[in-house]
């Protein structure tokens, strides 16, 4: 396997899909940044004192999910809309649990109530409307919605003790998508195309289901490797691997292509541009190119990338930055 010095004390590799070509790549060092960060508002009244930080955001960067926690560790879940006072998103009784939203402003999330039951909802405009449950499914899990308003997510068979990958056109019925043995669906492109992973006793293997009535591919990636994907935009996604060594490392894919990357770092973020947002060793959050370049999201604190925006934005990512108290970030300059 070629390898390719990115930087000291971190190493690229390539990974491929089954019956590929290997191929490596070198980075250049990345570029000194202009970021500016830009802190989203909190509720009136909110202490100093207390956690912050962005959980998802759609395409547009016109709305974003997050968190708030005090120094009891009490939650509170928020949205903004075009960087806004936001809303508590408390829309059914239970524990409320926000966890995408799409260009349109659709809030997919889920509520637990006092019997421990899980319902999953959308919520869009001041509007919830709850989501179909599978009769046969327990632990319902949604995961991720796209433009379109595609549900992608997963349950429990409670027979089996199987995880089932769903799928809900629309927001409408669920879908129980093909795979042998447990699974999770846990990320959808705009063109339907549902990234996860699957369990046997053999280990972790991702999946990509190209359609919802076909049979998954499976992704592989360095040798003896447990893979999970966890993102897709466009037709990029990224996953993590665990190494036979158990250490822990992250990789990027294509769907067009038979060529993988992998990265010495958890990737947190990617574009529809095929650029990953991750952290190096020495703590700085850099985004990476595929063309090998990069630049540093480098503002005053330690800032953490939980949304990458597409090139051509006036956003660059979002996510947190912290400095005794973290805040809800968005980030833009970064790739001038």
């Amino acid at each position: 396997m070629q390898i390719s010095v990115l930087r000291p004390a971190a190493v690229l590799t390539s990974v491929v899909l089954a019956g590929s070509v290997v191929a490596g790549i070198t980075p250049a060092a990345a570029e000194s940044s202009s970021c500016v960060a830009t802190e989203l508002p909190l509720p009136a009244g909110t202490p100093s004192n207390v956690f912050a930080d962005v959980t998802a955001s759609d395409s547009s960067g016109r709305y974003q999910l997050g968190s708030l926690q005090d120094e009891q560790g009490n939650q509170t879940s928020l949205f903004w809309t075009d960087r806004g006072a936001p809303v508590v998103l408390a829309p059914l009784p239970g524990t409320n649990s926000p966890i995408d939203v799409n260009d349109k402003g659709t809030v997919l999330g889920t509520t637990r109530d006092a019997d421990g039951k899980t319902q999953p909802w959308l919520y869009s405009h001041g509007v919830v409307r709850k989501l179909p449950v599978p009769a046969h499914l327990t632990g319902i899990a949604p995961r991720a919605i796209n433009d379109r308003g595609d549900v992608v997510g997963y349950g429990q068979d409670p027979v089996t003790a199987d995880s089932v990958p769903l799928v809900w056109p629309g927001g409408g019925n669920p879908q129980r998508l093909r795979a042998s043995g447990s699974a999770d669906a846990v990320d959808i492109n705009e063109a339907g195309v549902v990234v996860g992973s699957t369990w046997t006793d053999a280990g972790e293997t991702a999946l990509v289901w190209k359609g919802w009535d076909d049979k998954p591919v499976a992704v592989t990636g360095e040798a003896g490797a447990d893979i999970g994907l966890t993102k897709i935009r466009g037709n990029w996604f990224v996953g993590i691997q665990t190494l036979s060594d158990g250490s822990v490392i992250g990789a990027r894919w294509n769907l067009r292509s038979t060529k993988g990357v992998s990265f010495p770092d958890i990737l947190d973020g990617v574009n529809s541009s095929g650029d990953v947002a991750h952290r190096t060793a020495d703590g700085t959050t850099v985004v990476s190119r595929p063309d090998g370049t990069q630049y540093a999201i480098d503002t005053v604190g330690f800032n953490s990338v939980r949304y990458l925006y597409d090139r051509g934005q006036s956003l660059d990512a979002a996510g947190s930055r912290d400095y005794g108290f973290s805040r809800a970030i968005l980030w833009s300059g970064c790739s001038n």
